[in-house]
């Protein structure tokens, strides 16, 4: 029998890592880097012509804006989880609250609930992205040894994503524009959104694994307790 040889994660996912500092991003098995914006929607049923026909060229200019090279990538994402709204509403009535104000008030969580589970109840959320190559063309397509991936330039990365929160930063302003309000997305939702994508169905009922990444010194102290 063959020897089994664990795979890394970075050779089976199009992820090589998750960075919290100094802006959330993703670095792609590519060496292109990703960062993102959570968008509120605004309801344009209510719009006349003159008002959709002005949106709709800002939204031209904004993506004629966008610098050559980037990728811009927009999501939408459809759920039903409002339990942490849920749970803060139920905390805020108190003890002493008069019965009629408590029954009605579990009668309608319980509603909403019911909504909740049979999917009646859903909230629409869009992410933009962006992606963004490294700034000269790299000899490596993939990679796929952590050795190659440490040869790049540290520079070059540096600069990509100097310019890559550049491009954010010019994006969310454009959006702010609109009438949007955006936020930066932060390591947690990146992680939450990438594992949501890949796990539609456990997504729902298990929350995502933790992702830990060993700074040099944590390695050399587990490699010390394995041989010391």
């Amino acid at each position: 029998m063959g020897k089994f040889k664990e795979m890394a994660i970075s050779e089976e996912l199009p992820y090589w890592e998750f960075v919290g500092d100094p802006q959330p991003h993703v670095i792609l098995t590519d060496g292109s880097l990703t960062a993102g914006l959570k968008i509120d929607l605004v309801d344009v049923e209510c719009f006349d012509t003159l008002s959709t026909n002005h949106m709709t060229a800002q939204i031209r200019s904004l993506l004629n804006s966008l610098n050559d090279g980037s990728k811009v990538q927009l999501v939408l994402s459809i759920d039903s989880d409002f339990s942490e709204l849920l749970n803060k509403h139920e905390k805020q009535l108190t003890e002493d609250a008069p019965e009629t104000v408590k029954e009605l008030s579990a009668k309608r969580v319980s509603q909403i609930r019911e909504e909740i589970k049979t999917r009646i109840l859903y909230r629409p959320t869009l992410y933009a992205f962006i992606n963004l190559k490294q700034t000269e063309n790299s000899p490596l397509s993939f990679f796929k040894k952590e050795e190659e991936f440490l040869k790049q330039s540290d520079e070059k990365y540096k600069s990509t994503l100097e310019e890559l929160n550049q491009q954010l930063n010019s994006l969310k302003s454009s959006f702010d524009i609109l009438g949007l309000e955006t936020k930066n997305l932060e390591l947690s939702d990146l992680i939450e959104i990438t594992y949501r994508f890949l796990n539609p169905t456990r997504s729902t009922s298990v929350p995502h694994p933790d992702i830990f990444s060993p700074t040099g010194i944590q390695v050399e102290s587990e490699a010390l307790k394995g041989n010391p």
